[in-house]
């Protein structure tokens, strides 16, 4: 289910963009094979960004029409480059009149959603299967960046965020085209650290740790992977200029520490550890916050350069509760 709260000036801006950069999208690898798409990106979303603002969407297609014809005039020189931008061009005109960005958006949402499961089903965790079956959380389209007014240390507007039994996407002028690449590996993250894990109150393993153990995944289970979700190679490595620039001091601690135990102790066996983490509530074995607890054990050996230490007690352990038993002692 998705949820519109949009003004009606956002909602034309919002399908403007999401039209365009849909089109775009679908030519993405043959255009980047025939230029250099970098600069046509750059060039594209200063077109875009500047496009008619008001809340009406024809005038908007009007006034992108002749921008994106600015766009194939001066921004491309390859012949079958401009070949294929005129052909984008002329599918965003005429397209407009039918364009519905939902099932395009509901479309990158389920391959971020089938990815999470696939990370999860590997893992094998009764819990996040059980949620897995049973947690749907509607996807709500909002005028206004959560990071507007949360406290945050964020320099620039979220593109996602989970809270209140809620997936929010907001949309803010400054967003271009690489958000919209983003979106299934953003959605990824989200079904990944909040939607498919038991309540965890843990900023520093949900954004920071688990963001790590994603990225790896993706990383070593491609292969297998890309056959069945269509995501492109520019998608997978998105996370460095979309999420990363946003993190806090504690995720970061969360992203290196996960780094830092799986160079100790190897895919294997990090694997096996995350996912146990990922099953487990706040709460579990009577702490208040047994994340954090446990990321600080493996920091104090990390620190201490007791890597070694940390790979015996890993390959001894049956789980993580049983390796936290094992390396806090030695703390």
């Amino acid at each position: 289910m998705i949820e519109v709260w949009f003004t009606s000036e956002a909602l034309a801006k919002y399908k403007v963009y999401s039209l365009c950069c849909h089109e775009l999208l679908n030519s993405y690898e043959e255009l980047a094979e025939s230029c250099d798409i970098d600069a046509l990106v750059e060039r594209f979303d200063a077109e875009l960004r500047l496009s008619y603002c008001g809340d009406h969407f024809e005038l908007a297609v009007k006034d992108i029409d002749h921008r994106f014809q600015r766009l194939a005039d001066h921004c491309i020189s390859d012949t079958a480059a401009t070949t294929k931008l005129v052909s984008i061009h002329r599918a965003i005109v005429d397209g407009a009149s039918t364009w519905d960005f939902e099932p395009a958006l509901a479309d990158l949402r389920d391959v971020g959603k089938g990815l999470a499961q696939e990370f999860y089903r590997e893992g094998n965790r009764d819990t996040n299967l059980d949620l897995i079956d049973t947690r749907s959380l509607p996807l709500i389209l909002s005028n206004q960046c959560l990071s507007e007014t949360e406290p945050s240390r964020y320099k620039e507007p979220r593109p996602i965020s989970t809270f209140q039994g809620a997936i929010h996407l907001p949309f803010h002028d400054s967003f271009g085209f690489v958000y919209y690449l983003s979106y299934p590996i953003l959605f990824l993250h989200e079904y990944v650290s909040h939607v498919y894990t038991p309540r965890i109150d843990s900023r520093t393993f949900e954004d920071g740790w688990l963001m790590y153990a994603m990225e790896l995944f993706m990383k070593t289970r491609w292969p297998q992977l890309c056959s069945g979700y269509p995501l492109i190679c520019p998608q997978i490595n998105v996370l460095h200029d979309v999420w990363k620039p946003r993190f806090t001091r504690l995720t970061n601690k969360g992203y290196v520490l996960a780094e830092n135990l799986k160079m100790w102790i190897g895919d294997e066996h990090f694997f096996r550890f995350t996912w146990d983490l990922a099953s487990y509530p706040s709460n579990t074995a009577s702490h208040f916050s047994f994340h954090d607890d446990f990321l600080n054990s493996v920091r104090a050996y990390v620190q201490s350069e007791k890597g070694q230490l940390l790979r015996s007690a890993a390959e001894s352990s049956s789980d993580a509760l049983e390796l936290y038993e094992r390396i806090r002692p030695g703390i």
